[in-house]
């Protein structure tokens, strides 16, 4: 997306033959383009490779500079970006990450965007549409020090201009992080940082917590330790958290989650716990925070972790939580208990400009800090796989005895293969088991995917065996090829595929002439 003015005005996403719309319809590839005037055409690809049960979502996306009068094909400067968001109610919320792969032939910027895309399916046309916004980093931004602004308590402390350290690796600690300024709760902002909850996982603990607080103690307020995360004793407060640890009296998750909850009087959780998946990992997470006003006094508040979903509370955050008091602290806890970890946060030069900002009053995007790009809007379209199609070839495959000389697997193996069943997953990775569901024999196999051994020479045993797998988006081969006979022929092995909370479970029988495989779309 290039930072100039007007460049981008329409968006709108095509997707065709699709008339029940849940959340796995969305994987896969998206084609359209960006418009910024009739005559002046940029082409467009959203990628979605995984959506979890929660709606949460990982891709890319891909731009393309048209040149005037000329097809998308000729143009030579674009842009690939990572991107992340979630999927909710039918609305694509999509948050570009970073730049992956660009060529550019002049002197200017891709945006970095987010935006929501609606689903509309009037003229039986399967229609996702919205805004976007965006920005560009502005290079001329001066050094600044998260020490002139911070103040630090307890277990934390400064080691770089832009990054702190809440809790080391050491037991029973609370550090704690404010700001000297305060922010006002009657302005729309955003906060965006990274976090570090080391790497230390089962062994680790506890996790930490965004804390906007109006407590007597002001910016020397800290919490207890442990399970409290160092939030919990501080007054008027509202707690944003990131947990690794499992507290079997306020936790639904024994996995890594977020919640919001309030110290008011006692502890009260807000928010559901949302399970993510391994976050001390060792690697740095993206937080964003969002609050945008309803009316005077009540607002939404929401956050994210990787661009996911994590929480969200609607309500007059003032009255309820703030003791009345739009005006609040605003900083960051952490603590261990019997486990520990190393806990950091860290921010871009950019966005500590932006949270000084936030503390002075100012809008957030200010174009000291960022270039704004002009928003605008979108369209892209997606033929869906008709498996009727597939099927017909199948059966042209299967009464085929010959040999494929195109079909590698056949070609090296001098082996037919046959399609025992055809089935849709939504996932890119599946979990797979195969065991000998009547008397050890010793037939002995090896699976492919796609031409990948994932599993070689394997003796089939009653115990299930399991491994992982990844699937590309389109039709993915199975095979299950007989390494020999077994005591009696042929060589049979049940096989369970699970994709996510849903089972595909068969059997499967091959010999030394033909291998029975199976064909899963994604």
């Amino acid at each position: 997306m290039r930072n100039i003015k007007n460049i981008f005005n329409t968006i709108i996403i095509l997707l065709f033959g699709i008339q029940i719309f849940s959340q796995e319809n969305f994987l896969g590839t998206w084609k359209g383009e960006l418009t910024q005037d009739p005559d002046s055409k940029y082409y467009f690809e959203i990628n979605i490779d995984e959506i979890d049960k929660y709606g949460n979502f990982t891709g890319t996306t891909y731009e393309k500079v048209i040149p005037m009068g000329k097809s998308h094909g000729k143009s030579k400067d674009y842009v690939k970006l990572s991107c992340n968001g979630f999927v909710k109610n039918g609305v694509v919320y999509f948050y570009e990450q970073k730049i992956l792969e660009q060529k550019k032939s002049s002197n200017y910027d891709w945006c970095i965007k987010s935006g929501e895309l609606k689903l509309d399916t009037t003229n039986s046309e399967n229609i996702l549409y919205g805004k976007w916004e965006g920005s560009v980093q502005n290079e001329e931004i001066q050094d600044i020090c998260v020490c002139d602004f911070f103040n630090f308590n307890g277990s934390a402390y400064r080691i770089s201009k832009n990054e702190f350290v809440l809790t080391s690796e050491k037991k029973t600690q609370t550090g704690s992080v404010f700001t000297n300024e305060k922010l006002d709760f009657t302005k729309d902002f955003e906060i965006e940082f990274e976090v570090n909850l080391g790497y230390l996982d089962n062994k680790g603990a506890d996790g930490v917590a965004m804390v906007f607080q109006n407590d007597p103690k002001g910016i020397y307020a800290a919490g207890y330790n442990g399970e409290d995360l160092g939030a919990g004793g501080i007054k008027n407060s509202l707690i944003l958290e990131i947990d690794t640890y499992y507290n079997s009296n306020k936790d639904i998750t024994n996995e890594d989650h977020t919640s919001i909850w309030t110290n008011n009087n006692s502890y009260v959780k807000i928010s559901k716990d949302i399970p993510f998946p391994n976050l001390e990992d060792g690697n740095w997470h993206t937080v964003k925070i969002i609050w945008k006003k309803i009316d005077l006094e009540s607002g939404v508040l929401e956050f994210m972790v990787d661009g996911k979903f994590a929480g969200k509370i609607e309500d007059n955050l003032i009255k309820k939580y703030f003791g009345g008091s739009s005006s609040v602290f605003y900083g960051f806890t952490g603590s261990t208990g019997a486990l520990a970890n190393t806990q950091k946060i860290r921010f871009n030069r950019s966005e500590l400009y932006n949270l000084k900002d936030i503390g002075l009053g100012n809008f957030l995007n200010d174009n000291q800090n960022k270039i704004i790009c002009d928003p605008g809007r979108i369209t892209v379209k997606k033929e869906p796989i008709k498996i009727a199609e597939i099927e017909e070839q199948i059966l042209e495959i299967n009464s085929n005895d010959k040999i494929d000389e195109n079909n590698d697997y056949e070609k090296q193996f001098n082996r037919k293969v046959r399609v025992e069943k055809i089935f849709k997953v939504s996932s890119s990775k599946v979990i797979i088991k195969v065991w000998d569901l009547n008397l050890e024999d010793g037939d002995r196999i090896s699976l492919y995917i796609n031409n990948e051994n994932i599993l070689k020479d394997y003796q089939l045993l009653n115990k299930k065996h399991k491994l992982k797998a990844s699937l590309k988006d389109g039709v993915n081969m199975f095979i299950l090829h007989a390494e020999n006979m077994g005591k009696t022929p042929p060589n049979t092995a049940a096989v369970s595929i699970k994709d996510g909370n849903k089972s595909h479970n068969l059997v499967l029988k091959s010999n030394m002439k033909k291998s029975a495989a199976l064909e899963i779309i994604r």
